[in-house]
């Protein structure tokens, strides 16, 4: 039986405000320790649009989380009935152009003799 070790380090970093951060790597460690003190979102969230706008919905009460999930509910809905119809007006796009293709002509057999009979094959004399 083996076991896996693993090892953590932690440490405690101090950071100023959003604006004074630098890298990425500090902006997440200030959202992780910092999300629950943000009164507003930064001027310059640069790809933490969706934490944030996640972390906003926490902060909602019922009645805003009710009218939060029926958006959502009826956005999803709508994505839904938007691919619903678009992949049926490609279906019938397709439907259409096979109608208005040509049908390809079949090369014309020649005709097949007929067997003779065995009496006309067969000659005495």
């Amino acid at each position: 039986m083996s076991f896996w070790a693993v090892g953590c380090v932690f440490c405690n970093m101090t950071f100023g405000t959003w604006e004074s951060l630098e890298t990425n790597l500090e902006r997440w460690c200030y959202l992780f320790e910092n999300l629950s003190n943000f009164a507003e979102v930064p001027k310059d969230p640069a790809g933490f649009e969706d934490v944030f706008s996640v972390a906003e919905t926490g902060t909602l009460g019922e009645e805003g989380l009710q009218k939060y999930v029926t958006t959502m509910v009826t956005e999803y809905d709508k994505l839904v009935i938007g691919n619903y119809y678009r992949q049926e007006g490609f279906a019938e796009g397709k439907a259409k152009e096979k109608l208005k293709e040509k049908p390809k002509e079949k090369p014309k057999e020649k005709p097949k003799k007929k067997p003779q009979s065995l009496g006309k094959c067969l000659t005495w004399g």
